[in-house]
Protein backbone atom coordinates (compact mmCIF):
# COMPACT_ATOMS: atom_id res chain seq x y z
CA UNK A 1 0.00 0.00 0.00
CA UNK A 2 2.75 2.61 0.59
CA UNK A 3 4.01 2.31 -3.03
CA UNK A 4 0.89 3.83 -4.71
CA UNK A 5 1.07 6.77 -2.35
CA UNK A 6 4.65 7.44 -3.36
CA UNK A 7 3.72 7.21 -7.03
CA UNK A 8 0.92 9.73 -6.59
CA UNK A 9 3.27 12.07 -4.79
CA UNK A 10 5.86 11.91 -7.56
CA UNK A 11 3.17 12.48 -10.17
CA UNK A 12 1.92 15.55 -8.32
CA UNK A 13 5.44 16.91 -8.10
CA UNK A 14 5.93 16.39 -11.83
CA UNK A 15 2.67 18.19 -12.56
CA UNK A 16 3.64 21.05 -10.28
CA UNK A 17 7.00 21.36 -12.03
CA UNK A 18 5.29 21.26 -15.43
CA UNK A 19 2.80 23.94 -14.37
CA UNK A 20 5.62 26.07 -13.01
CA UNK A 21 7.54 25.76 -16.30
CA UNK A 22 4.42 26.70 -18.27
CA UNK A 23 3.85 29.76 -16.10
CA UNK A 24 7.50 30.82 -16.53
CA UNK A 25 7.26 30.37 -20.29
CA UNK A 26 4.06 32.42 -20.38
CA UNK A 27 5.66 35.13 -18.28
CA UNK A 28 8.73 35.26 -20.53
CA UNK A 29 6.52 35.31 -23.62
CA UNK A 30 4.41 38.16 -22.18
CA UNK A 31 7.51 40.10 -21.30
CA UNK A 32 9.19 39.54 -24.68
CA UNK A 33 6.27 40.83 -26.79
CA UNK A 34 6.47 44.46 -25.58
CA UNK A 35 10.23 44.38 -26.02
CA UNK A 36 9.82 43.17 -29.56
CA UNK A 37 7.29 45.94 -30.29
CA UNK A 38 9.59 48.53 -28.80
CA UNK A 39 12.46 47.26 -30.92
CA UNK A 40 10.29 47.42 -34.05
CA UNK A 41 9.18 50.96 -33.21
CA UNK A 42 12.80 52.04 -32.66
CA UNK A 43 13.83 50.59 -36.02
CA UNK A 44 10.94 52.38 -37.75
CA UNK A 45 11.84 55.65 -36.04
CA UNK A 46 15.46 55.38 -37.14
CA UNK A 47 14.37 54.58 -40.69
CA UNK A 48 12.02 57.58 -40.82
CA UNK A 49 14.70 59.88 -39.40
CA UNK A 50 17.22 58.69 -41.97
CA UNK A 51 14.77 59.28 -44.82
CA UNK A 52 13.94 62.73 -43.48
CA UNK A 53 17.64 63.58 -43.24
CA UNK A 54 18.25 62.48 -46.81
CA UNK A 55 15.26 64.55 -47.98
CA UNK A 56 16.52 67.58 -46.06
CA UNK A 57 19.99 67.17 -47.50
CA UNK A 58 18.56 66.84 -50.99
CA UNK A 59 16.35 69.91 -50.49
CA UNK A 60 19.22 71.89 -49.02
CA UNK A 61 21.49 70.88 -51.88
CA UNK A 62 18.83 71.86 -54.41
CA UNK A 63 18.19 75.18 -52.67
CA UNK A 64 21.91 75.87 -52.45
CA UNK A 65 22.36 75.09 -56.12
CA UNK A 66 19.41 77.35 -57.01
CA UNK A 67 20.81 80.17 -54.87
CA UNK A 68 24.22 79.76 -56.48
CA UNK A 69 22.67 79.85 -59.94
CA UNK A 70 20.68 82.98 -59.11
CA UNK A 71 23.74 84.67 -57.65
CA UNK A 72 25.76 83.80 -60.76
CA UNK A 73 23.04 85.15 -63.03
CA UNK A 74 22.79 88.36 -61.00
CA UNK A 75 26.56 88.79 -61.09
CA UNK A 76 26.62 88.24 -64.85
CA UNK A 77 23.76 90.69 -65.39
CA UNK A 78 25.45 93.27 -63.16
CA UNK A 79 28.73 92.87 -65.05
CA UNK A 80 27.01 93.24 -68.42
CA UNK A 81 25.07 96.29 -67.22
CA UNK A 82 28.25 97.83 -65.84
CA UNK A 83 30.04 97.24 -69.15
CA UNK A 84 27.15 98.76 -71.14
CA UNK A 85 26.96 101.74 -68.80
CA UNK A 86 30.71 102.34 -69.08
CA UNK A 87 30.54 102.30 -72.88
CA UNK A 88 27.50 104.60 -72.84
CA UNK A 89 29.28 107.00 -70.51
CA UNK A 90 32.14 107.20 -72.99
CA UNK A 91 29.74 108.21 -75.77
CA UNK A 92 28.16 110.88 -73.55
CA UNK A 93 31.60 112.28 -72.74
CA UNK A 94 32.44 112.42 -76.46
CA UNK A 95 29.22 114.30 -77.15
CA UNK A 96 29.90 116.75 -74.33
CA UNK A 97 33.46 117.43 -75.50
CA UNK A 98 32.31 118.02 -79.09
CA UNK A 99 29.60 120.41 -77.90
CA UNK A 100 32.16 122.26 -75.75
CA UNK A 101 34.50 122.58 -78.73
CA UNK A 102 31.70 124.04 -80.88
CA UNK A 103 30.83 126.47 -78.10
CA UNK A 104 34.42 127.69 -77.83
CA UNK A 105 35.04 127.90 -81.59
CA UNK A 106 31.87 129.90 -82.28
CA UNK A 107 31.27 131.72 -79.01
CA UNK A 108 34.70 133.28 -78.45
CA UNK A 109 35.05 134.89 -81.93
CA UNK A 110 31.48 136.20 -81.73
CA UNK A 111 32.17 137.84 -78.38
CA UNK A 112 35.46 139.33 -79.59
CA UNK A 113 33.85 140.83 -82.71
CA UNK A 114 30.99 142.29 -80.67
CA UNK A 115 33.43 143.84 -78.17
CA UNK A 116 35.69 145.36 -80.81
CA UNK A 117 32.74 146.89 -82.69
CA UNK A 118 30.34 148.10 -79.99
CA UNK A 119 26.93 149.46 -80.97
CA UNK A 120 27.30 148.14 -84.50
CA UNK A 121 25.42 145.60 -86.59
CA UNK A 122 27.78 142.84 -85.44
CA UNK A 123 27.34 143.80 -81.81
CA UNK A 124 23.55 143.76 -82.05
CA UNK A 125 23.61 140.49 -83.99
CA UNK A 126 25.78 138.77 -81.39
CA UNK A 127 23.63 140.05 -78.54
CA UNK A 128 20.50 138.83 -80.30
CA UNK A 129 22.17 135.47 -80.82
CA UNK A 130 23.15 135.36 -77.14
CA UNK A 131 19.65 136.19 -75.91
CA UNK A 132 18.07 133.59 -78.20
CA UNK A 133 20.59 130.99 -77.04
CA UNK A 134 19.61 131.56 -73.43
CA UNK A 135 15.86 131.59 -74.15
CA UNK A 136 15.48 128.49 -76.38
CA UNK A 137 15.93 125.08 -74.73
CA UNK A 138 18.22 122.50 -76.25
CA UNK A 139 15.45 120.10 -77.33
CA UNK A 140 13.78 122.87 -79.36
CA UNK A 141 17.13 123.74 -80.96
CA UNK A 142 17.59 120.06 -81.83
CA UNK A 143 14.11 119.86 -83.37
CA UNK A 144 14.69 122.98 -85.49
CA UNK A 145 18.06 121.73 -86.68
CA UNK A 146 16.60 118.37 -87.69
CA UNK A 147 13.71 120.00 -89.56
CA UNK A 148 15.59 122.68 -91.47
CA UNK A 149 19.05 121.18 -91.99
CA UNK A 150 18.40 117.43 -92.07
CA UNK A 151 14.90 117.21 -93.59
CA UNK A 152 14.52 120.37 -95.68
CA UNK A 153 18.10 120.79 -96.85
CA UNK A 154 19.13 117.14 -96.60
CA UNK A 155 22.66 118.15 -95.68
CA UNK A 156 23.12 116.01 -92.59
CA UNK A 157 21.54 112.82 -91.16
CA UNK A 158 18.69 113.12 -88.69
CA UNK A 159 20.05 110.66 -86.12
CA UNK A 160 22.84 108.24 -85.36
CA UNK A 161 26.36 108.35 -83.97
CA UNK A 162 28.41 106.35 -86.46
CA UNK A 163 29.87 108.93 -88.87
CA UNK A 164 31.27 112.41 -88.40
CA UNK A 165 28.28 113.90 -90.28
CA UNK A 166 25.89 112.46 -87.71
CA UNK A 167 27.82 114.08 -84.86
CA UNK A 168 27.49 117.67 -86.08
CA UNK A 169 23.83 118.38 -85.30
CA UNK A 170 23.80 116.84 -81.78
CA UNK A 171 26.96 118.68 -80.76
CA UNK A 172 25.68 122.02 -82.10
CA UNK A 173 22.29 121.54 -80.43
CA UNK A 174 23.93 120.72 -77.11
CA UNK A 175 26.52 123.49 -77.37
CA UNK A 176 24.12 126.25 -78.46
CA UNK A 177 23.51 127.60 -74.96
CA UNK A 178 27.23 127.49 -74.01
CA UNK A 179 28.00 129.37 -77.25
CA UNK A 180 25.70 132.18 -76.16
CA UNK A 181 27.24 132.19 -72.69
CA UNK A 182 30.80 132.40 -74.01
CA UNK A 183 29.90 135.16 -76.49
CA UNK A 184 28.19 137.25 -73.84
CA UNK A 185 30.93 136.68 -71.27
CA UNK A 186 33.79 137.49 -73.66
CA UNK A 187 32.05 140.62 -74.92
CA UNK A 188 31.46 141.95 -71.40
CA UNK A 189 34.97 141.26 -70.11
CA UNK A 190 36.64 142.69 -73.22
CA UNK A 191 34.60 145.90 -73.07
CA UNK A 192 35.61 146.28 -69.45
CA UNK A 193 39.27 145.57 -70.18
CA UNK A 194 39.43 148.02 -73.11
CA UNK A 195 38.72 150.89 -70.70
CA UNK A 196 41.46 149.94 -68.24
CA UNK A 197 44.36 152.37 -67.63
CA UNK A 198 47.09 149.97 -68.74
CA UNK A 199 45.37 149.55 -72.12
CA UNK A 200 45.26 153.32 -72.66
CA UNK A 201 48.90 153.50 -71.58
CA UNK A 202 49.90 150.78 -74.05
CA UNK A 203 48.13 152.59 -76.89
CA UNK A 204 49.68 155.90 -75.83
CA UNK A 205 53.16 154.33 -76.09
CA UNK A 206 52.50 153.65 -79.75
CA UNK A 207 51.82 149.89 -79.69
CA UNK A 208 49.84 148.57 -82.59
CA UNK A 209 46.14 148.04 -82.03
CA UNK A 210 46.30 144.31 -82.83
CA UNK A 211 49.14 143.82 -80.37
CA UNK A 212 47.27 145.67 -77.64
CA UNK A 213 44.13 143.63 -78.22
CA UNK A 214 45.88 140.27 -78.55
CA UNK A 215 48.50 140.65 -75.84
CA UNK A 216 46.79 142.75 -73.19
CA UNK A 217 43.03 142.83 -73.72
CA UNK A 218 42.21 139.32 -74.91
CA UNK A 219 44.57 137.50 -72.57
CA UNK A 220 43.19 139.24 -69.48
CA UNK A 221 39.60 138.95 -70.70
CA UNK A 222 39.79 135.16 -71.01
CA UNK A 223 40.43 134.63 -67.28
CA UNK A 224 36.70 134.69 -66.32
CA UNK A 225 35.93 132.54 -69.36
CA UNK A 226 38.42 129.86 -68.29
CA UNK A 227 37.04 129.98 -64.76
CA UNK A 228 33.52 129.32 -66.02
CA UNK A 229 34.60 126.70 -68.57
CA UNK A 230 35.28 123.92 -66.03
CA UNK A 231 31.82 123.75 -64.41
CA UNK A 232 30.23 124.39 -67.80
CA UNK A 233 31.92 121.31 -69.29
CA UNK A 234 30.52 119.13 -66.52
CA UNK A 235 27.09 120.65 -67.05
CA UNK A 236 27.25 119.92 -70.78
CA UNK A 237 28.24 116.27 -70.26
CA UNK A 238 25.56 115.57 -67.64
CA UNK A 239 22.88 117.56 -69.48
CA UNK A 240 23.02 115.62 -72.74
CA UNK A 241 20.28 113.08 -71.92
CA UNK A 242 17.52 114.76 -73.92
CA UNK A 243 19.79 115.34 -76.93
CA UNK A 244 20.84 111.68 -76.83
CA UNK A 245 17.22 110.55 -76.95
CA UNK A 246 16.32 112.93 -79.80
CA UNK A 247 19.26 111.93 -82.00
CA UNK A 248 19.27 108.26 -80.90
CA UNK A 249 22.79 108.40 -79.48
CA UNK A 250 23.90 105.32 -77.46
CA UNK A 251 24.86 107.36 -74.43
CA UNK A 252 24.03 107.25 -70.75
CA UNK A 253 20.69 108.93 -71.43
CA UNK A 254 19.43 105.70 -73.03
CA UNK A 255 19.66 104.11 -69.55
CA UNK A 256 19.03 107.08 -67.29
CA UNK A 257 15.71 108.30 -68.67
CA UNK A 258 13.98 104.84 -68.75
CA UNK A 259 15.34 104.15 -65.24
CA UNK A 260 13.81 107.39 -63.95
CA UNK A 261 10.49 106.60 -65.63
CA UNK A 262 10.54 103.11 -64.04
CA UNK A 263 11.69 104.58 -60.68
CA UNK A 264 14.72 102.29 -60.77
CA UNK A 265 17.36 104.17 -58.81
CA UNK A 266 19.76 101.27 -58.39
Amino acid sequence: MPEPADDNKEERERRMLADEEERMRATETGRSKPARWLALLAVLALTVAACAGETTDTTGTTSGAADTTEATEETTATTEASTDTTAASGESIKLGILAFIWAVLLGLPAGIIAALRPNSFWDYGVMFFSNVGFAIPSFLVATLLIYFIALQAGALPTSGWTSWESKILPSIALGFAPMALFARLVRGTMLETLHQDYVRTARAKGLRYRRVVGLHVLRNSLIPVITAAGPLLGFIITGSFVIELIFNIPGIGQYYVPAVNARDFS
